[in-house]
């Protein structure tokens, strides 16, 4: 059986928890995932979480549209075991690796444990 196929036949409703962290940048929030290298921004950190998570959503749904999504976490880093049940670990970051990437102080970020859903939603 194909990866793919496999996330699909036992992978439904899976989440997994990723760290995401929120930086002040000028006016607004901004906020980095870097296990899935993916960021977004707000005018508050609200706004940043929500505007996050619709770019979560449609990184799962695309990647997942195109069968790729297992492929684009092992890219990123990810560890994968199959058996005898899936389990995802994302690559972990330190607030010091990611002021280094954003370009912020360490002491200007902040790191929030979030859910990442690892098969999309119903759209």
């Amino acid at each position: 059986m194909q990866h793919s196929q496999w996330l699909f036949t036992y992978g439904k409703n899976m989440t997994v928890e990723v760290d995401i962290f929120f930086a002040k940048e000028g006016g607004y929030w901004v906020v980095y995932c870097p296990a899935l290298n993916l960021s977004s921004y707000g005018d508050s950190r609200e706004d940043a979480h929500q505007a996050f998570d619709e770019a979560v959503r449609i990184f799962v749904n695309d990647t997942t549209a195109k069968g790729t999504l297992e492929k684009v976490l092992i890219g990123l880093g990810w560890k994968l075991q199959y058996m005898p049940k899936p389990v995802y670990d994302p690559p972990v970051y330190t607030a010091r690796q990611v002021s280094e990437q954003l370009q912020v102080k360490p002491a200007h970020i902040t790191v929030e444990r979030t859910l990442f859903p690892i098969t999309p939603a119903a759209c």
